[in-house]
Formats: structure tokens, sequence, C-alpha cells
């Protein structure tokens, strides 16, 4: 037999999924009215988000890819030269193993 705060946790527990459905369910509901209006009344989105909101969603949908500019020759493995070095160019001459127009450059300075 189960105690009162068992039953009451079951209860709870139960009352929490039916309010999360429910949230869910009006929360579609307020989304598509929401697209709705921003269609019927021609709305920029810099006139809805802030510059700041902007920025981070540009930022969030175009994140900036930074090409490797260090290759490891034995493994294929390729760094950035940014944060950490790996261990396969630590302590050593990095120019040796610069990517493309690197390599021809440094091999001109031997």
């Amino acid at each position: 037999m189960m105690t009162d705060y068992e039953q009451l946790s079951v209860q709870a527990e139960a009352l929490a999924q039916k309010v999360e459905r429910v949230r869910q369910q009006e929360r579609e509901r307020v989304l598509h009215d929401v697209r709705i209006k921003i269609e019927q009344y021609d709305f920029h989105l810099a006139e809805i988000y802030t510059q700041a909101q902007l920025h981070e969603l540009q930022r969030c949908l175009n994140p900036r890819k930074i090409q490797p500019k260090y290759r490891d020759p034995v493994s294929g493995a390729t760094w950035t030269g940014r944060r950490l070095e790996p261990h396969w160019i630590r302590g050593r001459n990095r120019q040796e193993f610069l990517i493309g127009l690197g390599q021809h450059f440094a091999s001109a300075q031997k």
C-alpha cells in the first residue's frame, strides 16, 4: 500500500506531465499565430529582434569555419593554429607542417 507521500508524488508527476503537454500545445498555437501575424504585417527581422539578438542568430546559423593551417604528414591530423597545440607539432618548427602555399614558402626558405 502506498503512503500519502508516494501517492502525492505519483499525482504530482502525472500533473507535471499533463502541464508540459498542454504547455507544448499552447506554445505551438502561439507560434503559429505569431508566424501568421509576421507574414500578415510584413515584419522584418530587424523590427522583431535587437541588434545583439540578430548578431547571435547570424553567428549560430553561419558559424565561422577556420581552415587548418598545419598538417601532420604521419597521421594526417590537422591544426588551425589556435588553442592548445597538438603533441605532433609541440616544440618543432611549425613551418615544416604548413599546408598549401605555406609549404611552398617553407621549402623556399631552406
